[in-house]
């Protein structure tokens, strides 16, 4: 089933409520009943909540309040217009030109002017969910009032999303300084140009969108153009989308650590109480708790196995240290965010209460920009240590698995055999991992005929995290495959038992942690039913949604609020009904996966 096609459960509501508001469903047929309905302008908006809307589990409204901010700021505009007091944007050109005047009797054309010289992006396009949550990052900041856009504009932007109206936005074309290009795709749609998204993916040329949506081209008044563009909401919109993928991942790191942990006998010395709170960062502490919480009530943790080694190698005993810088950035991004969304970044800026536009250098986001860079960085690392261990596994099932055996299980048509150079795989990604970890905040050049001269390259930054993201997500997949097959082979060494109780099969029997246990139950199950012709990407795609779907459910610390909730999985059968709720599917929208 597409995710972008399935019904949205039940949801909160918003202050306000539904009433007045036209809540569309993800295919633009109207309103469906109990969808969230998110007010614009009179609430702290969240990054959560601007993939809510991307994902269509959520409409927008701009309630009463919004709308007299939006009518008080557009007031200031048009006095600076009766008064002709020079002002960027409004009564004076752009960029390069922003000391030549604007002919009152071209005003509109500026508008469109503006938009097609903007109009610049290349490459390939983004994913719908991204899109829209560039276009729900873009209403939050124009609800603030700092714009001055026209009522009238802003409501038409309200309608794309009510009408499931999706512009296509291409992956070139903003240096961070005022995503101009992406920004300028969504306005040229609102006047009839541009090009969106059809029901099947198909592109469909923006005006015939807004007709067979019943809506018409918008006629843009001064500076409504500026107010569209003049933003950093593509790189905000795509670190929303960023950072509810990196919270996941966050709780993914260290349940497949600690299931790497069992497979190996490792010691869980260095993840004790004690010796977490000796150095108390709050990412390291949390990370080490999450590892006890996965790992509790299992033979390793009551000491019915013995450790291997009195000291393990530091990709194992630093997992702490290193996974709760993890927990650190991705706090801070969310954190950045919940800043950016709910501030009026324009240049220039609107201050109602004076009754004057003021310029701004607001529309740098070099702090969300550091924020991505840091946010790769560490994944690096992350993504060395779990290297580290995979190579560890690999030798593991190696020592474990007599030629003869393993020769026989490739040989058979039941079961998957995953293939040990998939350490090899591992490699790779890491390399890629510490490539991406490279700045690009520092790499800009300038523009503008020399007035831009500096830029963050936020856009840039972001869509490399996301990247690093991916990458990082498919290699905790390979380390959680090769951990359930070392952990299987154990178990039919030892005879099983789950975390409640001893089976009644014959031998030692050997107990998972409660966390570690729903993990490797779910890979095993789903590595019992396929055979030996299935291919190892396929395989892997098909086990990271079950690592992002335990991992978050099984943690304390999960990021529970609606948008995981709003959509459910398509999983396979043979995934554990205790694992059904499913913030994994999230990930996939966001990534524009069927």
């Amino acid at each position: 089933m597409s995710l972008d096609h399935r019904p949205a459960a039940a949801e909160p509501v918003r202050p306000g409520g539904p009433s007045g508001a036209h809540a569309a469903g993800p295919s633009g047929h109207g309103a469906a009943a109990g969808r969230t309905v998110i007010e614009l302008g009179t609430a702290r908006l969240t990054p959560s909540e601007v993939a809510l809307v991307a994902v269509g589990g959520a409409s927008v409204r701009a309630p009463r309040e919004t709308i007299a901010t939006l009518t008080r700021a557009r007031a200031v505009i048009e006095s600076v217009l009766t008064s002709g007091v020079p002002s960027y944007g409004v009564n004076r050109g752009l960029g390069p030109m922003r000391d030549q005047e604007i002919p009152a009797e071209l005003q509109q054309e500026f508008q469109q002017f503006v938009l097609a010289s903007h109009a610049a992006g290349v490459g390939e396009a983004l994913s719908p969910a991204q899109s829209r949550a560039i276009l729900a990052a873009r209403l939050a900041g124009l609800a603030q009032g700092g714009s001055g856009i026209s009522v009238s504009t802003f409501e038409a932007l309200v309608a794309l999303v009510e009408a499931d109206i999706t512009p296509v936005v291409t992956r070139f074309g903003s240096v961070g300084a005022a995503d101009l290009a992406p920004l300028a795709a969504i306005g040229a749609v609102l006047v009839g140009r541009g090009s969106t998204f059809g029901p099947g993916g198909e592109r469909v040329p923006g005006g015939e969108a807004l007709a067979a949506a019943g809506l018409a081209p918008v006629a843009l008044g001064p500076k409504d153009a500026l107010a569209l563009v003049g933003a950093n909401s593509a790189s905000i919109g795509l670190a929303c989308l960023a950072s509810l993928q990196l919270d996941t991942l966050v709780c993914s790191t260290d349940l497949v650590a600690a299931m790497t942990v069992e497979a190996l006998g490792a010691s869980l010395a260095p993840f004790d109480e004690i010796v977490a709170e000796a150095r108390p960062l709050p990412g390291q502490v949390a990370s080490a708790a999450a590892v006890r919480e996965a790992t509790a009530g299992g033979d390793l943790a009551q000491g019915r196995i013995a450790t291997v080694s009195l000291q393990d190698a530091l990709s194992v005993r630093t997992v702490p240290q290193v996974h709760g810088v993890l927990h650190q950035v991705a706090s801070d991004l969310r954190e950045i965010l919940t800043v950016e969304l709910n501030s009026p970044t324009d240049n220039p800026l609107v201050d109602v209460e004076a009754g004057v536009v003021r310029p701004t250098g607001n529309f740098s986001v070099l702090e969300l920009a550091i924020a991505a860079e840091s946010t790769r960085l560490v994944l690096a690392h992350v993504g060395m240590l779990a290297e580290r261990r995979i190579a560890s596994l690999v030798q593991r099932v190696r020592s474990d698995r007599p030629l003869v055996d393993q020769i026989t299980a490739a040989s058979s048509t039941g079961g998957f055999l995953p293939p040990v150079i998939l350490a090899n795989t591992a490699s790779q990604i890491v390399v890629r991992l510490k490539h991406l970890a490279n700045p690009l905040s520092t790499a800009g050049t300038t523009v503008g005929d020399g007035v831009e001269d500096h830029s963050s390259q936020a856009f840039a930054a972001v869509l490399a995290t996301i990247d690093a993201l991916e990458a990082t997500e498919i290699l905790l997949a390979i380390e959680a495959l090769l951990a359930t097959d070392a952990l299987t082979a154990d178990i039919e060494r030892r005879g099983a038992s789950g975390p409640s109780g001893a089976s009644d099969a014959p031998g030692t029997h050997r107990r998972l942690g409660a966390g570690v246990h729903g993990l490797h139950g779910a890979v095993a199950q789903l590595l019992h039913s396929l055979d030996s012709r299935e291919v190892a990407h396929d395989v892997i795609e098909r086990v990271r949604p079950l690592v992002a779907i335990a991992a978050t459910a099984t943690s304390s610390r999960a990021v529970r609020d609606a948008t995981w909730h709003a959509q459910h999985e398509h999983l396979s059968d043979t995934t554990p009904a205790d694992l059904v709720d499913d913030p994994g599917a999230l990930r996939h929208r966001l990534r524009g996966s069927p």
